[in-house]
């Protein structure tokens, strides 16, 4: 089983394709109906005021712990509903290469969660002005799974991306013969009706051990850079899937350094909670 990278690896082709090679590149687009949409917010508010109706108390029940699952679950499928309905993925010989918004650019999504977020607020005010107390846990437990969600995005992702490129640095150091293999063309329809959206990703491929493998590059600012030159690439003889392009994997030291920082104070300010929620378990 191949697991997931924070950079991308090269896929291994045979001679065959090489010489000739048939390709299976398209677009997937799934449109999600709004009733979709309008079933999953309801499911949220309603488990909402059960969770703000239901009296607290030390003692968790069964029935509180599935509300809470359903509340955290229809949040994350919140997420995933309105990530896919404004994505395009474009599918090359069966596999993912890109994930982009339809309108072009990188898949973004968030007004569906903010209007959650901003009717939770209001309910909980709502709620706790009839004294209510315990109205506006859902909305901080809403705001807990975005923060989650930052976090990652902000310390956990830019320090493994730092980590993942020094490493292909200190292993790649056999330089490989690379060629231009192909360019996938694609073309989808712009949801505001401005025309069509064009998707055009060259691919390179290099020989390690006498195994090709390909490469798609998809970063602009790289390809304007080389001006028509071939790429070089570098591999790792143990790991040949593995390769390392200078320019191509940019190594963000300031941010990598901001990411540390945040989790260590983050590790620092929870360490007492964590502790203590240790020596309550083993008690």
């Amino acid at each position: 089983m191949r697991l997931p990278s924070f950079i991308p690896r090269a896929t291994k082709i045979s001679r065959e394709d090489m010489e000739n090679a048939t390709f299976n590149d398209r677009i997937l687009k799934l449109d999600i109906p709004m009733k979709v949409f309008a079933v999953i917010v309801a499911v949220i508010v309603a488990s909402a005021l059960l969770m703000s109706s239901v009296s607290r108390s030390s003692v968790v029940t069964i029935g509180e712990l599935i509300l809470g699952i359903l509340f955290f679950g229809m949040i994350v499928l919140l997420f995933v509903a309105e990530f896919i309905s404004n994505t395009m993925v474009v599918m090359v010989d069966g596999k993912v290469a890109e994930i982009m918004s339809r309108k072009g650019g990188k898949a973004e999504g968030g007004l569906i969660f903010w209007a959650v977020l901003i009717f939770l607020w209001f309910l909980g005010l709502f709620l706790k002005d009839r004294g209510n107390d315990s109205s506006m846990h859902p909305f901080f437990a809403y705001v807990l799974v975005f923060i989650l969600r930052q976090l990652y995005r902000c310390t956990v992702k830019p320090l493994g991306t730092f980590i993942a490129i020094w490493l292909r640095y200190k292993r790649c150091s056999q330089q490989v013969p690379s060629n231009f293999f192909r360019e996938v063309n694609l073309f989808s329809d712009d949801p505001s009706g401005e025309g069509a959206i064009g998707v055009t990703i060259p691919v390179y491929s290099y020989c390690c051990n006498d195994q090709y493998y390909a490469v798609m590059i998809k970063d602009k600012e790289y390809l304007s850079d080389l001006r028509g030159e071939q790429p070089e690439f570098y591999a790792d003889p143990k790991h040949p899937d593995r390769f390392f392009l200078y320019s191509y994997f940019k190594v963000d030291t300031l941010q990598a350094w901001n990411a540390m920082r945040s989790l260590l104070l983050i590790a620092l300010f929870t360490s007492p909670y964590i502790i203590a929620f240790i020596k309550h378990i083993i008690k």
